[in-house]
């Protein structure tokens, strides 16, 4: 096998068929099997030395809505909103869902919301009551 070289130096290179990240971007990989080119894009992020949500537990009633807001604090003391960039997952999904930090509650019951972006995973519990109409007497 053939390992080509990223297209860019700036953030990446190869080395004996290792990517090694120099920057933030993103870079292709070619490698060339059997005269068969394949490439790969490699996208490299800062390192995050933290991550912070805004709440530690969310209290919502059937088919309410909530945002979580993550900040990301990076190696550098930087910090950035990466709510829409972090990978989201609930432990239930038919108790809650989440998606890009918007949480949907769906039946009764308690999960947890994990978010994770770089190497730092942060969770939090959702708890979703049922909403019983009273009617009058």
């Amino acid at each position: 096998m053939r390992i080509g070289r990223a297209t860019t130096k700036t953030w990446a290179t190869v080395y004996n068929g290792i990517v090694t990240a120099k920057g933030e971007g993103t870079a292709t990989v070619l490698a060339i099997y059997e005269g068969k080119p394949q490439s790969v894009q490699v996208t490299v992020i800062k390192k995050v030395k933290a991550l912070i949500k805004d709440r530690q537990a969310l209290d919502l009633r059937r088919n309410e809505t909530a945002e979580i807001v993550l900040t990301a604090v990076y190696q550098d003391n930087t910090s950035e909103d990466v709510s829409d960039k972090a990978e989201w997952s609930s432990g239930d999904p038919n108790i809650a869902t989440v998606v890009n930090g918007k949480v949907t509650a769906h039946h009764a019951g308690s999960t947890v919301i994990t978010a994770k972006y770089g190497s730092q995973t942060v969770t939090l519990t959702v708890r979703v009551e049922n909403v019983k109409r009273l009617d009058p007497a």
